[in-house]
């Protein structure tokens, strides 16, 4: 169970972020990297089990090559997986449910949890806040997001950059409006304005396999494109407080419908979704 000192709480009240290096033992390490190349190797889902809300699902990404401009797949995020994995499942509630309860001051609950694959020349994420896009669905309101690296996390492979103190955070959260309402193209809700974000005081977080990074949900935060020549795996565990309730089945059943929605325009309309997506 965690044991934060008082140091390490002051600094994620001051920062609204904490970088605990070696929190998972070696031993830890060894069993969440076997356990993520395992789920790596899973039978993709049918499009059906990916849009029933009950089922981990898998998103790709097309990569070009930089030199002769061919492209491939590449499976680049698995989500809802915690119930189809005793070891991770494990994780949440054993080792990390303890750390985000200690930071809320009160119980936290799994709200959702992802792994991020970010293979050589995968993109980056534009800089973001986490919480109004969880919030934005009317289901918990109070985030808390647990970053594991299993890869190491450089600046060449495109480690987290973030914002800190909290002194430094935009003051009046201006975010850009979605370009769709397909959560995966264009549908993210907290993006901040291109203007502002590069006019942040931005640190990349550099880590190694078993360093756990938390952060408040208004912590803005983004990353850049992977130029190395490895994959980087990274895993997001999203909390909220459980007072709020436990939303984790809602959640992903909701962004099922909004899926399976996005999905049906696509097919119907295959002009306008190219356009607008």
């Amino acid at each position: 169970m965690s044991k934060l000192s008082s140091q390490q709480l002051a600094l994620y009240e001051t920062n609204g972020c904490l970088l605990l290096r070696g929190f998972l033992s070696p031993e830890e390490t060894r069993d969440i990297r076997r356990w993520v190349s395992d789920m790596e190797t899973w039978c993709p889902p049918s499009v059906e089990e990916q849009l029933d809300g009950h089922h981990y699902t898998f998103h790709y990404e097309t990569l070009r090559h930089e030199y002769d401009g061919s492209s491939r797949q590449a499976l680049c995020r698995v989500e809802n997986f915690a119930g189809w994995h005793g070891g991770l499942e494990c994780l949440a509630k054993e080792r990390l449910i303890p750390l985000v309860s200690e930071l809320l001051g009160e119980e936290g609950v799994l709200f959702k949890e992802k792994l991020n694959i970010k293979p050589p020349g995968g993109k980056g994420y534009a800089a973001h806040y986490d919480g109004p896009s969880a919030a934005a669905i009317g289901l918990a309101k109070t985030f808390i997001t647990v970053q594991v690296a299993v890869d190491e996390q450089t600046v060449n492979n495109g480690c987290m950059q973030v914002v800190q103190p909290r002194s430094k955070w935009p003051s009046d959260r201006e975010m850009l409006a979605p370009t769709s309402d397909d959560p995966d193209r264009g549908g993210r809700v907290g993006a901040i304005p291109e203007l502002l974000a590069e006019n942040l005081d931005w640190e990349p977080v550099e880590c190694s396999p078993g360093d756990v990074l938390v952060f408040h949900h208004w912590m803005p935060h983004r990353s850049a494109f992977n130029r190395s020549t490895s994959s980087r795996r990274t895993l997001y565990l999203l909390f909220n407080p459980a007072r709020e309730g436990d939303f984790h089945d809602a959640y992903y059943k909701m962004f099922a419908e909004l899926r399976k929605a996005a999905a049906f325009r696509r097919e119907a309309f295959p002009v306008a979704s190219s356009v607008f997506d």
